[in-house]
């Protein structure tokens, strides 16, 4: 390598070049006076796109002296905006449903859709034009915004929700528990959120975050660790054996190094444990290190095993156990793992501790789900007050992205690929 490659970890952009197109191009254009820095603006019964500016400038040799003047010529009807240059009213977006058989039309924020199926893409793009130009599709909805019906995904309420483990840690002091909604306020305007219900879903979030952030500090605590570790054999861990994703290419001289590593995990065959400890890591051929958590990422991970140590169970309790395993959407390992040690730790047997700490992560999926829900709306609505004209997102390009990571203190590395494959 041509320069040594820092220790921390890396954002990796393959083939660069294909991000870089025209970018200097759109921040001359979104700097001039009359030019319109979002990707379209509606002006009348017409829309101004970005995109079919850039494309004028470059027809005429990058003359940026008549970007003023050709503004009229990249202003277009909205079906041919929607078309031709990709543009679709935000914040909408198609949706097809499960089978492919129509289209929708879906707010990603609200997480409803206008209440109209498509059978193709014309008809929707139709549709899409009138929303665009800011009028409203016709149709039955559950609730009503700015005139225009739309239809829930799923509502907005409590009612529902898994049942909240009241076991976990209580002791708040000195705890930091981030929540979707701390530094959100309520914002008016959308019918199925009201005062009381945001405020309700905000506080037992809220609650929920410092129990669980209490109870990962806990089981963290050294000695605490020590004693599960201790116990590593009779956690059932050896069921990730029958989920691990082995590729044949882990590196055999590491094999030792693993096992010399974590004695404790003599269940497992060392190209599991390499493979477990790269996903652990979200990395590829890690060198080996003790790390004290990898047995919480074991323990989550062993919690999604079809052979997990709860399905020792009585077999009326597989399919629920089933269920709240593969509904988390957002599986954390090692955070359920964590969960699964402090019941253990309470005392608890190994199949109630997985099935509790399952409970556990069930609900906190459902809580955080709804709360980051909530928040989209009001984070959305909150800009819409200030909204000025019906208008697409600001122009931004990938020079914005690496300006902003020189703020933040991140480095840029370049390693070119020669044509037998080598870095430098």
């Amino acid at each position: 390598m041509a320069n040594e490659v820092p220790p921390e970890r890396m954002i990796v952009i393959d083939e660069f070049h294909n991000y870089m197109g025209d970018d200097s191009l759109r921040e001359k254009l979104r700097a001039i006076d009359g030019v319109p820095g979002v990707s379209y603006q509606v002006q009348g019964e017409k829309v101004f796109v970005f995109e079919k500016l850039v494309q004028l400038v470059k027809q005429n040799n990058h003359n940026l002296s008549l970007a003023s003047e050709l503004v009229p010529q990249a202003t277009v009807t909205a079906l041919e905006a929607i078309e031709d240059w990709s543009v679709f009213p935000e914040p909408y977006e198609r949706y097809s449903d499960d089978h492919g058989q129509s289209l929708s039309i879906y707010h990603r924020y609200f997480n409803a859709y206008i209440p109209r199926k498509y059978q193709s893409r014309d008809e929707c793009n139709i549709d899409a034009a009138r929303l665009l130009l800011g009028h409203q599709i016709d149709g039955e909805g559950d609730f009503s915004y700015r005139g225009q019906q739309m239809v829930l995904k799923k509502p907005f309420t409590l009612n529902g929700l898994p049942e909240r483990a009241e076991w976990l840690h209580k002791s708040h002091d000195n705890i930091y528990a981030y929540s979707h909604l701390w530094n959100t306020n309520f914002v008016s305007g959308f019918a199925p959120i009201s005062e009381s219900l945001f405020n309700d879903i905000k506080s037992i979030e809220v609650e929920w975050k410092k129990d669980t952030a209490a109870t990962f500090s806990f089981v963290s605590d050294q000695d605490n660790t020590a004693a599960l570790w201790a116990r590593a054999g009779e956690l059932g861990l050896d069921a990730i054996v029958g989920i691990s994703e082995c590729s044949g290419e882990e590196d055999l001289s590491l094999h030792a190094d693993f096992q010399a590593l974590y004695p404790e995990l003599s269940m497992l065959p060392p190209a599991v444990i390499q493979e477990a400890f790269d996903d652990f890591l979200e990395g590829m051929w890690e060198l080996p290190y003790r790390d004290e958590t990898f047995l919480f990422y074991l323990m989550g991970r062993a919690a999604s095993a079809p052979d997990c140590p709860a399905q020792r169970l009585e077999k009326s309790t597989e399919a629920a156990i089933s269920q709240l395993i593969t509904s988390d959407c957002d599986f954390n390992p090692v955070n359920t793992g964590k969960l699964i040690a402090y019941s253990l730790l309470m005392g608890n047997s190994v199949a109630d501790a997985y099935l509790a700490g399952s409970e556990a992560k069930d609900f906190d999926n459902a809580i955080s789900t709804l709360a980051y829900e909530v928040s989209l709306v009001m984070k959305y609505l909150a800009r819409e007050v200030t909204a000025k004209g019906i208008e697409g997102n600001p122009v931004s390009t990938l020079g914005d992205s690496f300006r902003l990571m020189r703020k933040s203190g991140v480095s840029l590395l370049t390693i070119k690929q020669t044509r037998n494959g080598s870095l430098s």
